[in-house]
């Protein structure tokens, strides 16, 4: 027994009691070491065996652990004499490695814990021994396959500081990252997703934690994707299945993480949400995968509303200056989605939220402004049918302003250059005007008849000839064309080239007009298309809308008018068109329908 049991005995008797006794005893261990360094520091190793031989997390094991660290660390800055403060936290470090790899597992786990904490403690510029830094390196990586998870754990919490994420081979980050994937205990790897470094290889085992089967482990893996990752850093599909993996996540609380990452981290990152929307959005018109664009613009709705959620949980005032005060303004479709879905999501909170009503308010242009600006955008599908979304919000009570959007939709409606995709949304806004259901059905029945009037040409006794003579003519100059060609080829063959030559200049003529009369017939086939399609969509909407069945005398004309000459259409968009309506048309009164015997036509069937 040395001069220093006695007083290292009751120092750490009183250390586990409270942690507020740290700093007095260190103060008094320090005056004690200065007396014999050497002999202090083996009797402070047979102290601290006793909190070693502690596998249980109590209180005062901890105390004393954390005990160890706070003086080894305080004494490494402040000792003065032959031992050196920087010799005994080395000792220390030295001492502790040498039990990694014992039997007893509360010893390994101890240790690692020690380690943990005295290399917690050095500062940004500590270095240690090359041969005690591989040694460290050594141990703790062997105990991260310790079969006790919890060792696993501390050796995890232990080796982290030692990565190099710019050594594409360090054995530390390549460990890390397998156990992120591959540890078979929650908590570790937790603690391993938490300390890893990101690299090139890392961050595809942090991505995949997103989908982990432990919703902690999934939360986790959204704080670090926050602090640790720009988002810039990753590809425009990658960013729609974080968001959309996490914000649809089944577990409230990596919702929770993942909303937190958009606002917290991502829009600080982007600066403003048109920024950050852009990363998401990027609409490309050539798009190859038309549901991943679907899904795309659905995960940026998302992150739009999470972020208006969280400004709002600020009270924060949100104004956005690219809001149109007039038509000559130009608006990106990032920042026409923003505005969509801002009025949606004020829309919602009306009733709910004070002030609610007025926001909407303050982001509605004025009708005339709102038809001016789907006029400009008309080519653009997508600006086009967002402003028309927006258009929905604005309320009708002013008669004139019902009528420039009633005319505007007409309008569009019988424009050759407007999408089919928009006519649901135009029809809506016919709807909205037209609150008497018949005047929205004559008028839509004007409308189809409008868009079929270049048809009525084709449908005389006189067009028909004239087609009829267009068709034979089409065969009569192609089988010339064969037979004159034929007969050139001969001539070549023979060497009877001035021949040939009178051949190919009649062969040229005959050509000619037939490519006249060929392009003049594709001419009318796309026309036709594109009348029967166009007059199909606006029908289906009609159909879809109705209360009124087939006894009404405008739907039941419908079906001898259009519906029928369209399923029997050569054309298989217009039959597609065609059989989908005429399925709406039997649903309106299906007894009406057998009753008319339509269903007893092989055709109709």
């Amino acid at each position: 027994m040395t001069d220093f049991d006695t007083p290292l005995a009751a120092a750490f008797d009183h250390c586990q009691k409270t942690a507020a006794a740290h700093p007095g005893e260190i103060q008094k261990l320090v005056k004690l070491q200065e007396k014999n360094p050497a002999a202090f520091a083996e009797a402070f190793v047979e102290q601290m065996h006793h909190v070693m031989l502690m596998f249980k997390k109590e209180k005062s094991a901890e105390n004393v652990v954390n005990f160890i660290i706070k003086f080894a660390t305080h004494n490494k800055e402040h000792s003065e004499g032959g031992f050196s403060g920087s010799e005994f936290y080395l000792f220390l470090l030295d001492y502790l490695l040498t039990f990694t790899n014992v039997k007893e597992r509360a010893v390994r786990y101890r240790c690692c814990q020690l380690l943990q904490g005295l290399l917690q403690n050095l500062g940004e510029d500590a270095c240690i021994p090359d041969e005690l830094f591989e040694s460290y390196q050594n141990n703790l990586l062997e105990r991260t396959n310790d079969k006790i998870p919890d060792v696993r754990l501390m050796a995890v919490q232990a080796i982290a500081r030692l990565q190099d994420a710019e050594n594409e081979d360090c054995p530390i980050v390549t460990k890390l990252t397998e156990m992120i994937q591959h540890d078979p205990t929650m908590s570790v790897r937790k603690a391993a997703l938490s300390a890893v470094a990101i690299s090139a290889t890392s961050l595809t085992a942090v991505l995949s934690r997103t989908r982990d089967v432990k919703d902690d482990i999934r939360a986790e893996a959204y704080r670090i994707l926050g602090e640790k990752i720009l988002f810039s850093s990753f590809s425009r599909e990658k960013l729609v299945d974080i968001v959309m993996d996490g914000l649809k996540d089944r577990v409230e609380t990596v919702q929770k993480a993942c909303a937190d990452m958009l606002y917290e981290n991502w829009f600080a990152q982007a600066k403003s949400l048109e920024n950050l929307i852009h990363a998401f959005f990027a609409q490309d018109e050539e798009a190859e995968d038309p549901a991943f664009e679907s899904r795309a613009i659905e995960a940026s709705e998302i992150v739009i509303k999470k972020i208006l959620e969280a400004m709002d949980r600020d009270g924060k005032r949100i104004r956005w200056d690219f809001l149109p005060a007039s038509a000559s303004m130009e608006l990106t479709e990032e920042q026409v989605l923003i505005w969509r879905v801002h009025c949606e999501y004020a829309k919602a909170k009306i009733g709910k939220m004070a002030n609610a009503a007025d926001e909407l308010e303050d982001l509605l242009p004025d009708i005339p402004l709102a038809c001016l600006l789907i006029r400009k955008y008309e080519d653009n599908i997508f600006v086009c049918q967002e402003l028309l979304k927006i258009a929905s919000y604005i309320d009708l009570s002013d008669e004139g302003g019902r009528r420039i959007l009633g005319g505007i939709s007409r309008e569009l409606l019988l424009s050759p250059t407007m999408s089919e995709e928009v006519i649901p949304l135009l029809m809506k806004q016919l709807a909205r005007v037209y609150r008497n259901e018949h005047e929205l059905i004559q008028l839509t029945l004007e409308i189809i008849a409008d868009v079929r009037e270049p048809l009525d040409m084709f449908c005389t006794e006189e067009a028909e000839m004239a087609l009829q003579e267009q068709a034979d003519r089409l065969v009569e100059l192609n089988t010339l064309i064969e037979e004159l060609q034929a007969e050139k080829e001969e001539h070549v063959e023979n060497q009877e080239y001035a021949e040939a030559a009178k051949l190919k200049e009649e062969l040229d003529k005959y050509q000619a007009e037939f490519d006249t009369l060929h392009a003049t017939e594709l001419d009318r086939e796309d026309m036709e298309e594109y009348v029967y399609v166009r007059a199909l969509s606006i029908t289906e909407q009609l159909l879809s809308g109705t209360k009124q069945n087939l006894k009404h005398p405008g739907i039941a004309g419908l079906l001898e008018a259009l519906l029928l000459p369209s399923v029997y259409n050569t054309n298989v968009a217009v039959r597609t068109s065609g059989l989908r309506c005429l399925g709406i048309f039997c649903l309106l009164d299906r007894y009406e329908f057998q009753k008319a015997g339509y269903l007893n036509n092989p055709s109709a069937k």
